[in-house]
């Protein structure tokens, strides 16, 4: 069975860009489209490129399509997406969201505060970058 990231790498590249292409290949390699905002890939600057992707109210819907099949959260902001991807990752790791807001995350991510994490949830959302 092909998983998601090597069939997002494979799918010929449709696009009229090389940035285009880089987004591709970025969630073939990650398993999202939540760019940091100064990434480059293969010399395009692909986080702001998927920035300005975000942004764009006259994206076709082919083209929305086409990011929609790489990454669902795609128009979410890439920090809040990256952060709800490590919340799931602790959760499906067996963590769970009783306890102090303070508490660490899972020994993969010690770092990751699921509880400080949900309460900054309560704010309103980030513009996209």
């Amino acid at each position: 069975m092909t998983s998601p990231r090597s069939s997002a790498v494979s799918l010929a590249c449709q696009c009229r860009s090389g940035s285009c292409c880089s987004a591709r290949a970025w969630a073939g390699l990650h398993g999202h489209l939540a760019i940091p905002a100064a990434e480059k890939l293969d010399g395009h600057a692909v986080g702001a490129w998927m920035g300005r992707q975000r942004k764009n109210a006259k994206l076709t819907a082919e083209q929305d399509a086409r990011l929609t099949a790489l990454d669902a959260m795609w128009r979410i902001d890439p920090d809040r997406n990256r952060s709800y991807r490590r919340l799931l990752a602790y959760l499906t790791a067996g963590g769970t969201l009783d306890g102090p807001a303070n508490r660490t995350g899972s020994t993969a991510d010690p770092t990751f505060r699921p509880g400080a994490w949900l309460r900054r949830q309560a704010g309103p959302a980030p513009t996209a970058s």
